[in-house]
């Protein structure tokens, strides 16, 4: 990896206004980071059907024409929207994938949200889904941390954040799932049997006190909630005002590989703001 995490940033670009808060949001880490940028777009493969003329080059000649910033490259895929963007993102490994994203339910998401979840499953790539209105620089972030190896990649990335934005509030939080189905409530959680729910956040408390004495330069506020996981992160976000939310997902396998996964991707969608995704294992840890 690079000695800054986004050295490279690839841009998903639509032309919607989606993609134009996503750019701009782009450009300001690339400022804060020294990045190159690249804006590319996927021209879906049932567009082509019955179309005669060089589409892609209409579509780069627009995409010049409404960029219009020499110093971002430009690409245009033909294809499957997501496998193109996947296969472009495997073979350039770019250090950042930012991609717009509404965060909607019914069509709306389906269209414009399905994307941005796809992306973040499989890229290999920190995934940045951007929700407007986006501000740069953010304000507050949210850092959710399990108590194994993703705390210290998530921390890294959040000590490297906070040397671009010295002004940065993060808050950490430490999700507490009950070994029952998670929509139960605390209320409930508190009197299932063999279940201590003091004693667990008690522990969870000195764990995570622990953790982040090891950063005190970050000046991290802790938090321990009970429920499930992506909803607690989403409260916490809303809760806080958040303008980010910096979570780990995929990378490892089996159930691991699904929890994290799952997560990640409901973050995506419920939040209220941006929220960026890396993959465990994948990140300098120094």
């Amino acid at each position: 990896m690079a000695e800054k995490p986004f050295s490279k940033i690839f841009v998903l670009y639509d032309f919607s206004d989606t993609a134009q808060a996503a750019l701009a949001w782009a450009k300001g880490v690339g400022n804060a980071f020294g990045s190159h940028l690249k804006a590319i777009h996927a021209i879906p493969d049932w567009i082509n059907i019955g179309h005669t003329g060089d589409l892609k080059s209409l579509v780069l000649a627009e995409l010049k024409e409404e960029i219009e910033d020499p110093a971002i490259a430009l690409e245009v895929l033909e294809g499957r929207v997501v496998e193109k963007l996947t296969e472009a993102i495997e073979k350039e490994t770019p250090d950042l994938v930012v991609v717009g994203t509404q965060g909607r339910t019914g069509l709306v998401h389906v269209l414009l949200g399905s994307v941005a979840e796809k992306i973040v499953r499989h890229s290999q790539a920190p995934v940045a889904a951007v929700r407007p209105p986006a501000s740069w620089p953010p304000r507050t972030m949210i850092l959710p941390l399990a108590f194994d190896a993703s705390a210290e990649e998530a921390l890294w990335f959040a000590s490297e954040w906070k040397q671009a934005v010295p002004s940065l509030a993060i808050h950490a939080i430490h999700v507490i799932a009950p070994p029952m189905p998670m929509s139960l409530s605390p209320d409930i959680v508190a009197d299932l049997p063999g279940f201590d729910l003091q004693e667990a956040k008690r522990l969870s408390e000195t764990r995570l006190k622990e953790l982040l004495s090891r950063h005190l330069k970050l000046d991290i506020i802790p938090h321990v909630a009970v429920g499930h996981p992506a909803d607690s992160i989403c409260e916490t976000s809303r809760r806080q005002k958040a303008d980010i939310v910096l979570i780990p997902t995929h990378g490892r396998t089996g159930m691991s590989r699904f929890f994290l996964g799952s997560v990640a991707e409901h973050v995506v969608r419920y939040a209220p703001c941006s929220v960026l995704s890396f993959a465990p294992g994948k990140e300098k840890v120094v």
